[in-house]
């Protein structure tokens, strides 16, 4: 037993760093205190004034600034000061300047649009509602320029201090790892911020319209400001937990869109019997939809339907508004203490497990057998050594619920069709081989059912296929600079293999690296294929234009990982560009020019219209998510049925996969020459691919100077 309790305490002792000297009792000390006011005043102060409870959180502050002040509390240390200098020295002044723009240019068009067809209310209660309108706008894309940002400046501020080997000369310091963590997280927010303060000039205009509601002005901040905190929460965990950059951003962008799904699939099953049980704890009943509504509290959009539905049923959302902000503030709050605080205790102990000495032993527990070399060395190394994303148990298990959330509605589907279906099994081939309708006869049940499959394949074509695309991409965009970052790429440069066929390795390996993905994609395509909803042709263009996507995307993530010094660079210009491919090119396109056209929309002639379609579809053809997920197509017949318009999407999308086939032989043409430039290094012949007659005069003089030597006297030596 006293063994048991020994090794016990041994393993706790090198997971968690605990110091036991003087000034960090005092510090844990003063911050129990703290705490431990700042919840016996929220509860004391429920029923005060809003003045009163504003003196009583400033006394709080005043309270946490003499304990810094004192050195009894210690959060940030020089760490935040090192990441506010470095991040001052870097030009964003151009990056604030353009986010700015884009603001007033999206606020702008509703005014146009308004006043273009005739909706324009001067009165001050129609000014009052564009106003909120414009609001609206503005909150959801600072929500959308924080999710997509937030990720990307602090998932790498650990994991890049790994990858460059200077994490142990921060951890040899008497740094404590909350100021190392607590330091890194509030440099990099205090950068971004300046992101999103260039928005309030813009938002102060709103005030010459008729002002907004102060609490509805209250409530978007508030929404803001805690998702910013969370996700930085978030993302500081995935940077302490994980090695690379590229894992860290990956896992967190993850972990993200998973929880969006889950708890947005979620509130479907408060129709279900899921709902109905229910049990009492401390006098109170806990039922399905509590778990639900409390799983579903931290999903802004969530929220957002609770909020119009209530609206709808009642008129007015005055009372449930602060319910709301409370249980989102609950959640974040909740979310960025547990993050925080796993991230501080798990600092030291994943740092240590992640060196030269816990890389060796896990690589020894793990060992598996390897097949052999071959003559491609270079993708032997690329998919049996290098691997995949590397991903924490917690992303994992999201992963995993991800893929069976994926197959619910198939199954949902089958259930509600299953009776109609076992009535006319007959009516199975009919409904395969009909050509008539879409929807087919309303008499016969399967083609429904097909049709319904149909859409559900390919909606999950094109999310998946989009995000296998995109771990694709993270995967070429450190295939290169991570080579460099574990100071390998000397060994690798000094091999006899030639340059084309170091990047045709890394440009394949980058592929391979989602083979598990192709496993669901593969599954998916399957189950539309034997229930109907997909044919053999469906299949196979989706597989094609899968492919094709993937081949530009693999030699994207090459060229920023050759041209960029480091991962972290190499992966947020890699995400950067692969958003704008995939989509972010519509919000370019859109605001400069399909919404000024339709501000003139009633002013075009017919042939301009027809051009305007035209273009459209072309767009459209180069958006891969919407390839991707026309592909999946029924029967034969369906293109037969198509309308001009329809026929339209289908020519641009052959376009758009004839571009993207042009872009990846041009990248290629480009990555190759670039890498022999970027590194002084010329083409090399391997030994073994030597011209056969070359090689057999270099082997008769090589043999003819060897017998020379041989009868040769040595030279004398100098001495």
């Amino acid at each position: 037993m006293k063994t048991r309790f020994l090794i016990a305490a041994g393993w706790l002792r090198r997971q968690f760093a605990w110091s036991n000297t003087r000034q960090s009792w005092q510090e844990r000390f003063g911050f129990v205190g703290l705490v431990a006011a700042g919840l016996a005043g929220w509860y004391f102060s429920q029923s005060w004034s809003p003045e009163q409870r504003i003196l009583l959180l400033a006394a709080w502050l005043l309270g946490l600034a003499l304990l810094l002040r004192r050195g009894l509390l210690k959060l940030f240390g020089p760490v935040f000061f090192y990441e506010v200098l470095r991040g001052s020295r870097r030009r964003v002044h151009l990056g604030r300047t353009i986010y700015a723009l884009f603001l007033l240019i999206a606020i702008s068009y509703p005014f146009l649009l308004s006043r273009e067809f005739g909706l324009e209310n001067r009165s001050l209660e129609g000014q009052t509602e564009m106003a909120e309108l414009l609001f609206r706008i503005f909150f959801f894309l600072q929500l959308g320029l924080i999710t997509l940002l937030t990720p990307v400046m602090v998932a790498g501020a650990i994991t890049s201090e790994k990858e460059q080997r200077t994490l142990e000369f921060i951890l040899a310091t008497d740094l404590r790892c909350r100021e190392i963590v607590l330091g890194k997280l509030a440099g990099r927010l205090a950068n971004m911020a300046l992101f999103l303060l260039a928005g309030l000039p813009i938002l102060s205009l709103l005030q010459l319209m008729g002002g907004i509601d102060p609490g509805l002005l209250f409530v978007g901040f508030a929404a803001t400001g805690l998702t910013f905190l969370s996700l930085a929460a978030l993302s500081i965990w995935h940077s302490t937990m994980l090695k690379r950059s590229r894992d860290a951003i990956v896992t967190t962008f993850i972990a993200i869109a998973g929880y969006m799904v889950l708890s947005g699939l979620a509130q479907a099953l408060s129709m279900t019997q899921f709902a109905q049980w229910s049990v009492s704890l401390g006098g109170k009943t806990i039922d399905g939809n509590d778990v639900i509504d409390a799983f579903g509290a931290g999903n802004i959009f969530v929220q957002i339907a609770r909020m119009e539905k209530q609206l709808y049923t009642q008129g007015s959302v005055t009372d449930l508004l602060p319910q709301l902000l409370k249980e989102y503030a609950i959640f974040h709050i909740g979310l960025t203490v547990i993050c925080l605080f796993w991230a501080m205790a798990r600092l030291r102990p994943v740092a240590i497990g992640q060196g030269a000495g816990g890389e060796v032993r896990r690589r020894r527990r793990r060992s598996r057998a390897h097949p052999r070399i071959g003559r491609w060395p270079m993708i032997w190394k690329e998919v049996f050594v290098e691997g995949g994303l590397r991903m924490h148990w917690v992303a994992k298990v999201i992963v995993l619920l991800l893929i069976l959330a994926s197959f619910w509605p198939p199954v949902q589907i089958t259930v509600e069709h299953f009776d109609d279906l076992l009535g006319n099994l007959d009516g199975y081939l009919t409904a395969r081989s009909n050509q008539n309708a879409f929807f087919g006869p309303v008499q016969n049940p399967w083609n429904l059912y097909m049709a319904e499959m149909n859409v559900w394949a390919r909606l999950m074509t094109g999310g998946v296929g989009t995000l296998m695309l995109l771990a694709v991409a993270v995967r070429a965009a450190g295939s290169i600079s991570s080579e460099r970052a574990r100071q390998t790429f000397d060994e690798l440069l000094a091999s006899p293999l030639e340059n084309r066929e170091i990047v045709l390795g890394k440009w394949l390996g980058s592929m391979l690296s989602v083979r598990f993905g192709w496993i669901w994609l593969g599954l998916i395509l399957f189950v539309g294929f034997i229930s109907g909803g997909v044919n053999w042709l469906g299949v196979s263009l989706a597989i094609f234009s899968w492919l094709i996507y993937a081949c530009f995307f693999a030699f994207l993530g090459l060229w920023y990982s050759t041209i960029c010094r480091n991962t972290f660079r190499a992966t947020v210009a890699t995400l950067i560009a692969s958003l704008l491919v995939l989509g972010g090119h519509w919000i370019i396109t859109g605001l400069c020019f399909y919404l000024p056209i339709a501000v003139i929309g009633g002013r075009l002639e017919s042939d301009q219209k027809a051009l305007m379609e035209w273009l459209l579809a072309l767009e459209l053809g180069f958006t891969p998510p919407f390839v991707l997920g026309l592909a999946p197509t029924r029967d034969l017949a369906e293109w037969q049925r198509l309308h001009v318009d329809e026929v339209k999407f289908v020519i641009g999308s052959f376009v758009g996969l004839a571009g993207f086939l042009f872009a990846t032989f041009l990248l290629w043409t480009l990555v190759v020459p670039r890498f022999g430039r970027a590194f002084g290094r010329t083409e090399r012949r391997r030994p073994e691919r030597a011209d056969p007659a070359e090689q057999k005069v270099l082997t008769e003089v090589g043999a003819k100077n060897s017998d020379e030597s041989v009868g040769e006297p040595s030279p004398p030596s100098e001495e």
